[in-house]
């Protein structure tokens, strides 16, 4: 466009104009395209000086008119053409997000559910195994790998968290379901979870045990768990008291603490504490023990630091192995206690500030150590005590040659303990305990073990150990010892009388005393079952009179007394007879 083409005015305005496009770097002096030498206020005249022509005139993409010269149309102008309403209504329906395509892959693949502590999850068509929402082996994990395998793009972790969140608020549309660890009872059967790829199962019944594909239960896989061998039908349960340091009277113990973790799933199981000096092999026994009914990366694991550190041990598993524990808390022992009976324990739930969820427990727990010193009472009567000896050296095996025995061992040791189990269930209808201790369950499993040996004393050794622990118990006990000193017959008042009878012989025990009358009610509330294990008569009437007190009576075990005082428990444990 020259000068001569237009008026003055024109011409001074487009001088103005050019001269700052010249300085944008978007036009000559004389306003003409740098990059088509065209005047820049009229249609580009090629695809890559379009965009300069847009800038030049202030004109977006969008609103830029159609080219005025049908005939002869710049390269590439008509693309840039907005599209109309309705083209734009298909731009934005051309497919589905990629939140939307992983519910879609997730429904195909899953039927979602929720588990008793509203924890969602998915199951695999024809599989046992309950994959959560999240962590190891999850459906999040699996819904990123299928993504990529079918589209070779990432899916973002936002498409993820949308589409988790959809599939979460539909499991909670379903009715709870029990999801297992390791093993569960259904209908009279134990089945247990062989943890392998092809996630078979073993169903092991009062005539039978066997491998089968499918169960009717399911089953969590946290990371820690392992795979089982596969069971050998011809092994004998004697092959593994050659490779542990056990005596021969502990063994049929360690035997029912087995069967126990497997048979008590949904029952209080006694704790197995390993005690013994160094070189006793105290954390290779606890290993063999723990991975032969409960397999785990974890075999043996160092005591918690934390409340938290716990849950998070304690809810990847059915066995739980401590290792090397020297000194046991109340609140430890407290925590311990409340693991074997099922323990619920809230917690603030993960990436949230208000939200709690609920972990209960019911573990089969495994310690190993020297010596835990004096035990709080409820604690002794959960603990099943195994003191090892000290091996030889000319005895002593290597790691190496331990673990070689171990593998070849374990398949036949396995079948072995699963038709031990088979045979136990079938022997436990019959079982009649005329009076039972504190863990009665075990102590069934026990007498049904003695039924089956025609020498056994399993049920025996167990109550005999359980006087003794509560012997240790209240010799631990500064308060209670100095009342077997004091008290020649029977004491009857109140824990402030008591306090005071007492009083003098306080100045040797130091701050082990208690110091009010509420602290020695409370201590010896705690005290009274093993007081009565070891021969004490101790009763407290309920609170009355006009100061609402209680009253204590007290005597101590007599000298001479047959056990040395202890209870004797009554044992019945058959009817009809030996059943070996």
């Amino acid at each position: 466009m020259s000068a001569e083409s237009i008026d003055p005015t024109e011409l001074v305005r487009q001088a103005k104009t050019s001269t700052q496009l010249s300085k944008a770097g978007l036009s000559d002096g004389a306003g003409n395209c740098v990059a088509c030498g065209g005047d820049v206020f009229t249609t580009p005249g090629t695809e890559e000086c379009a965009q300069v022509h847009r800038q030049a005139q202030g004109i977006e993409p969008e609103t830029l008119p159609a080219n005025p010269d049908p005939e002869a149309p710049a390269p590439g102008w008509e693309a840039q053409e907005p599209p109309d309403a309705e083209a734009g209504e298909e731009k934005k329906e051309r497919g589905p997000s990629v939140a939307s395509q992983l519910v879609e892959t997730a429904e195909e693949s899953y039927t979602f559910g929720r588990t008793a502590q509203d924890h969602a999850y998915g199951v695999a068509m024809g599989s046992h195994v309950a994959r959560m929402l999240r962590g190891s082996g999850s459906l999040r994990k699996d819904l990123a790998g299928r993504y990529w395998d079918d589209n070779h793009r990432v899916a973002s972790a936002q498409a993820l968290a949308d589409a988790l969140l959809v599939i979460e608020a539909k499991a909670m549309h379903t009715d709870p379901v029990d999801v297992h660890i390791r093993v569960a009872e259904v209908d009279g059967a134990l089945w247990l979870d062989m943890g392998d790829e092809s996630e078979r199962v073993i169903r092991v019944d009062a005539k039978d045990w066997k491998v089968v594909d499918h169960g009717p239960v399911l089953f969590n896989r946290t990371g820690v768990g392992l795979p089982l061998p596969d069971p050998d039908p011809t092994g004998s349960i004697t092959e593994l008291w050659r490779l542990l340091n056990i005596s021969k009277p502990d063994q049929p113990l360690v035997l029912g603490w087995l069967l126990s973790a497997w048979l008590l799933v949904n029952r209080p199981c006694p704790i197995l504490g390993l005690f013994g000096e160094q070189g006793t092999a105290k954390t290779s026994a606890g290993k063999i023990l723990a991975s032969l009914v409960d397999p785990t990366s974890a075999e043996v694991r160092k005591p918690p630091s934390s409340e938290d550190a716990w849950i998070t041990a304690a809810v990847a598993s059915r066995v739980v192995a401590l290792d090397n524990l020297s000194h046991l808390s109340d609140d430890w022992s407290n925590t311990y206690c409340r693991a074997v009976t099922r323990d619920a324990d809230v917690r603030r739930k993960l990436y949230t500030d208000s939200e709690t969820e609920v972990f209960k427990l019911k573990k089969a727990i495994l310690m190993t150590g020297i010596d835990l010193g004096g035990l709080r009472g409820d604690f002794a009567e959960r603990l099943l005590r195994v003191e090892l000896e000290t091996i030889p050296g000319d005895k002593r095996k290597t790691d190496t040659e331990m673990a070689e025995a171990w593998q070849a061992a374990r398949p036949r040791i396995l079948g072995a303990l699963l038709s031990i189990t088979s045979k136990i269930m079938s022997v436990l209808p019959r079982v009649r305990l005329e009076s039972k201790p504190r863990m009665a369950d075990f102590a069934v499993i026990l007498a049904a073990l003695d039924m089956m040996m025609p020498k056994g004393r399993a049920l025996e050794r167990y109550l005999s150990q359980l006087a003794d622990l509560a012997a240790d118990t209240i010799a631990a006990d500064p308060f209670i010892t100095a009342m077997g000193k004091r008290l020649n017959g029977e004491f009857r008042g109140t824990s402030a009388e008591l306090l005071d009878y007492m009083d003098d012989m306080s100045l040797t025990v130091g701050k082990q005393w208690p110091a009010t009358a509420k602290s020695l009610t409370a201590r010896l509330k705690k005290a009274a079952p093993s007081m009565r294990k070891v021969g004490w008569q101790i009763t407290k009437t309920e609170p009355g009179g006009r100061d609402h007190t209680s009253v204590w009576t007290i005597r101590p075990p007599e000298e001479g007394s047959p056990d040395g005082g202890r209870e004797v428990v009554p044992v019945f444990p058959f009817e009809g007879g030996n059943a070996a």
